[in-house]
């Protein structure tokens, strides 16, 4: 601190880093200066920003005795948690909203912080804007969370919802994501589930308070979804989310990525366009959900400059992830193997007796059938959908394998997606 400022560190000026910037200066121009911003590019054109903060050696922020607060905008695994994990050891707090690198490298992270004391803070690795970090960590303390549901990627909501309310394919849905910024040109992390299994294991190791590792949850892709399926889904009043899951019994804890059908009458069902949600199930607090702007550079820059504030404010060391004790504790099972009812679109080639060998497979599998949908006759191929009632996902699993090997050119597998209904 100089001159009653706390002096600051920037780890990229950037996307994000740019708007928190000048968002520092024009607000709290009095408490904040930052000292160096490290970038690539010495000499490109930053729209006015102040070239002398400028740098490209790392060093001059991670070891400078005058920083009291590192920020780092980077992004990745690497090198931005080994330049976090620098500036903890030397007694920096850390603000980030880094959840691929806290997701991988927690660990490490927390031993440094814990170790010199400092301070590390990630509200705006999780849902941006909406304050659930420290709602988890500090309001619902009280409560033991045997559920956390939610929408927390904003470009594979924003995909479903152009699918669902303007009839576009998922390829269309996608252009129209990176068209208006929501989407990289390559947006495997947002489709494929890793950026959302990013985040709930950071939000699951805060609700559940035992870390689960982003190995440790099942993600499957977006990009097989068809407007076929989502209105089938419409027809039986259910909406398609792409959800991030996390349930406990007891010790068992469930932790999942994939497109969900879900009742029309959740509040989930109704957050459209790229906001985020996330619904929470306390034993004390009983139901509630934050919604909210997951992303974008404003309301990452509001989180961010809440953590600076609180990093500025706030006595250092006592920011832990979890309770140490309680993460240690060894009976907990993570479940793979969770009960869900299903929906199952498939072709069968149109010939007697099609049905009724399906119906066998799904009987010998030990799935139980609630509904059989049928609407098209005619072609070689119908497409025909199989809703089940809850049933193992191990044994779904087996009803696909002996399709396959049973019906082989008969059947056509097409879209696999659980549904959630008593959430």
């Amino acid at each position: 601190m100089t001159n009653n400022k706390y002096i600051l560190g920037f780890l990229g000026l950037g996307n994000i880093g740019a708007p928190t910037y000048k968002l520092l200066q024009e607000r709290f121009t009095d408490q904040f200066y930052v000292k160096y911003a490290l970038v690539r590019n010495l000499n490109k054109n930053r729209g006015g920003l102040p070239t002398e903060i400028l740098t490209a050696d790392p060093d001059k922020i991670l070891n400078d005795p005058e920083i009291d607060i590192v920020v780092e905008f980077l992004g990745g695994v690497e090198p931005a948690w080994q330049y976090m994990n620098i500036a903890l050891k030397n007694g920096k707090s850390v603000v980030t909203a880094n959840k691929a690198a806290l997701a991988a490298k927690w660990d490490e992270l927390n031993k440094s912080a814990l170790s010199s004391g400092a301070g590390l803070y990630f509200e705006a690795a999780c849902c941006a804007g909406i304050p659930l970090i420290r709602s988890l960590k500090g309001s619902l303390q009280a409560n033991h969370i045997s559920r956390l549901l939610g929408i927390i990627n904003g470009t594979t909501n924003y995909i479903l919802y152009k699918m669902t309310n303007n009839g576009l394919s998922y390829n269309e849905a996608l252009a129209s994501a990176q068209q208006n910024g929501l989407a990289e040109p390559d947006p495997s992390a947002d489709v494929s589930g890793y950026d959302a299994a990013n985040k709930l294991s950071i939000l699951l190791s805060l609700a559940m308070r035992t870390k689960i590792s982003v190995d440790d949850i099942f993600t499957e892709s977006i990009a097989n979804i068809t407007m076929q399926d989502i209105k089938y889904g419409q027809d039986m009043e259910l909406c398609l989310k792409y959800l991030a899951i996390g349930k406990r019994r007891g010790n068992h804890i469930e932790a999942r990525v994939h497109p969900t059908f879900i009742p029309y009458t959740h509040p989930l069902a109704s957050v459209y366009d790229s906001y985020n949600a996330v619904f929470i199930t306390g034993d004390m607090v009983e139901d509630m959900m934050f919604y909210g702007r997951g992303a974008g550079q404003y309301p990452t820059a509001s989180a961010l400059i809440s953590d600076i504030l609180n990093a500025a404010s706030t006595p250092k060391g006592l920011h832990d992830l979890y309770n140490e004790e309680v993460a240690a504790q060894k009976d907990i099972i993570i479940n793979n193997d969770w009960e869900s009812e299903y929906f199952l679109r498939v072709n069968l080639i149109d010939k007697p007796g099609m049905l009724a060998k399906v119906a066998d497979i799904f009987g010998k599998c030990d799935v139980s059938l609630t509904k059989v949908i049928q609407t098209d006759f005619g072609s070689s191929y119908v497409p025909v959908v199989f809703l089940t009632h809850a049933a193992l996902e191990s044994n779904i699993h087996k009803v696909v394998h002996m399709m396959k090997s049973v019906l082989n050119s008969d059947c056509e597998l097409g879209c696999l997606i659980r549904v959630e209904r008593n959430i």
